[in-house]
C-alpha cells in the first residue's frame, strides 16, 4: 500500500488533519502526519529523526500549499528531501484566495499541475496507484474475510495478496495498446480454486475501473448454458465509466458488422469484455459453442475490443484452439509470503491483530493443492470472534489452537525520547 507524507504548515494544521482524516476514509491508511494526535511526532520525540525517516519510507509527498508552508524552512526542507529522493511530489491548494500567490511559486519550483478540491485528489492519488488497494471503501457491513465465496468488485478493499499478477496483466495491457496488431484475448488460467475469479473480478477490473481515461469495461458475466446471450447481454448493459449516461450498444446479433459503427466510437479507449469461468462455455452444447464463438470471435477482429478470460488448467488447450489471437498468463498457487499478506492486511483494515503464532500455523498447513477458498474460511472463522477456535477444513479435526486474536486501537510503536525541539526550530 502507498505510504503519503503530508507536509504542511503548523499555520495549516486544522486543514492537515482534515485532509488526513478524508484520505484514511476513503482507504489510505498509510499516512503520516506530524501532527496527528495517534501515530504523530510526540513531545519529547527526536522529531528531526522521524521527519527523514517518514520521508524514505513514503511513496509520495502531499504539499499542503499556502503562503505559510512557503515560509517554513522545515516546509522547504521536506520539499527538497523529497524531490531529491524522487518521490511523487502532489501540491494542493489550502487557500483559494492565495492562489495567485501559490500558483507564481509553483513555477520556482517547477511543479505541475496544482490538487484544487478533494474529489480530485482523490482521484488523482488513486491514479498514481490503480493496482493497490488503497482508494476502495470498505463496503459497509462487509467482513474482512469473505470465506469460501469467490471475490467481487465490492471486495476491492479487501483484496490483497496478488498485487503482482494484477499489475502484470495491466502492464500487458497497455501494451497491447502500443501495438498495432495485438492480441486480444487474454486467458488466466490455474488449477481449480487458485483464486482467478478473485483475481479478475476484485483484482484487476476495480483497478482497470480507475484508469476510465484509458478504456471502457463491459460487465463480467459468467457463460452458464446460454453464453452467446450473456455475451450480448453484457454488451447491452455496456456503460462509459461510472455516473455517467449509459451508452448501449443496442439490438447486438450474430452480424457484428451491424454494430461497429457504434463499437468504433470508443475512440482510443478498447473496451473490455470479462468472461469468468470460460470452461462452462466448452461443455455447452455444439450449438451454443458454434453460435458464442462465431459471436467472440467476429468482436476480437475489431481493434477497439480486447477480452479477459479466466479457465481452468484443464481447459486452456480447447480454449486456445477456438479462439483467434490469444495470450495467456498461468495463475500460480500463493507463496507463504502471499498467505500471510492475504491473512494479516485484511484484518488491519478493521483493526484487527492477528498473532504471527497463528499466522504461521495457517501457512504452514496450507498445502498448495489445498484450494484458496479453504484458506478463506479458515480465516473468517477465526474473524467472527475475538477468540476462536480453528478448524482444519480440509481434514476435518479440530485444531487444538486456539487463535490469539484481538482488537486494538493502533498506536505506534514507541519511540527514543530526547529533548523536544526548541519553538525556533518548529514549522
Amino acid at each position: 500500500m502507498p505510504r503519503i507524507f503530508i507536509s504542511h504548515s503548523s499555520a495549516d494544521t486544522a486543514e492537515a488533519r482534515r485532509i488526513h482524516d478524508l484520505l484514511a476514509n476513503d482507504s489510505f491508511e498509510a499516512l503520516f502526519l506530524d501532527a496527528h494526535p495517534d501515530d504523530g511526532i510526540k513531545t519529547g520525540d527526536n522529531w528531526e529523526a522521524r521527519l527523514y525517516s517518514e520521508i524514505s519510507r513514503s511513496s509520495a509527498m502531499l504539499l499542503l500549499l499556502s503562503k505559510a508552508w512557503f515560509e517554513s524552512r522545515w516546509c522547504l526542507v521536506e520539499f527538497a528531501l523529497a524531490r531529491t529522493q524522487g518521490k511523487k511530489l502532489l501540491p494542493y491548494l489550502v487557500l483559494r484566495d492565495e492562489r495567485e500567490f501559490v500558483n507564481g511559486k509553483l513555477k520556482e519550483l517547477k511543479l505541475g499541475q496544482m490538487e484544487d478540491g478533494d474529489a480530485r485528489l482523490l482521484d488523482d492519488l488513486r491514479a498514481l496507484w490503480p493496482t493497490s488497494a488503497a482508494g476502495f471503501r470498505l463496503v459497509k457491513d462487509l467482513r474482512p474475510y469473505v470465506g469460501m465465496r469467490s471475490m467481487e468488485a465490492d471486495d476491492a478493499a479487501v483484496f490483497f495478496g496478488r498485487d503482482p499478477e494484477v499489475e502484470d496483466v495491466i502492464s500487458l495491457l497497455r501494451g497491447w495498446s502500443r501495438l498495432h496488431d495485438s492480441p486480444r484475448c487474454l486467458l488466466l488460467h490455474g488449477d481449480s480454486g487458485v483464486g482467478k475469479s478473485s483475481l479478475l473480478r476484485a483484482g484487476i477490473l476495480p483497478r482497470l475501473a480507475r484508469m476510465e481515461k484509458c478504456w471502457n469495461l463491459a460487465p463480467p458475466f459468467r457463460p452458464g448454458i446460454a453464453p452467446a446471450k450473456r455475451l450480448r447481454a453484457s454488451l447491452e448493459n455496456f456503460r462509459v465509466g461510472p455516473q455517467r449516461e449509459a451508452t448501449d450498444i443496442a439490438g447486438l446479433s450474430e452480424s457484428v458488422a451491424r454494430y461497429q459503427e457504434e463499437i468504433s466510437k470508443l475512440v482510443n479507449r478498447p473496451l473490455i469484455l470479462a468472461i469468468d469461468q470460460f470452461e462452462e462455455v466448452l461443455v455447452a452444447g455444439d450449438a451454443e459453442q458454434q453460435h458464442f464463438f462465431e459471436l467472440l470471435n467476429q468482436l476480437t477482429r475489431l481493434p477497439q475490443v480486447w477480452v479477459l478470460i479466466t479457465v481452468r488448467g484443464a481447459y486452456l488447450a480447447k480454449a486456445l484452439s477456438c479462439l483467434e489471437r490469444t495470450e495467456e498468463r498461468l495463475l500460480k498457487p500463493l507463496s507463504p509470503d502471499q498467505l500471510g499478506k492475504i491473512i494479516r492486511e485484511p484484518a488491519a483494515l478493521v483493526n484487527l491483530i492477528i498473532d504471527d503464532a497463528l499466522v504461521d500455523a495457517i501457512k504452514a498447513d496450507m498445502r498448495s493443492d489445498v484450494p484458496l477458498p479453504l484458506l478463506g474460511l479458515r480465516v473468517v472463522t477465526a474473524s467472527h470472534d475475538d477468540t476462536a477456535r480453528q478448524w482444519d477444513v480440509a481434514t476435518g479435526p479440530l485444531w487444538a489452537r486456539r487463535c490469539a486474536m484481538s482488537r486494538t486501537s493502533s498506536q505506534p510503536p514507541s519511540l527514543d525520547r530526547i529533548n523536544p525541539p526548541s519553538s525556533s526550530d518548529t514549522k
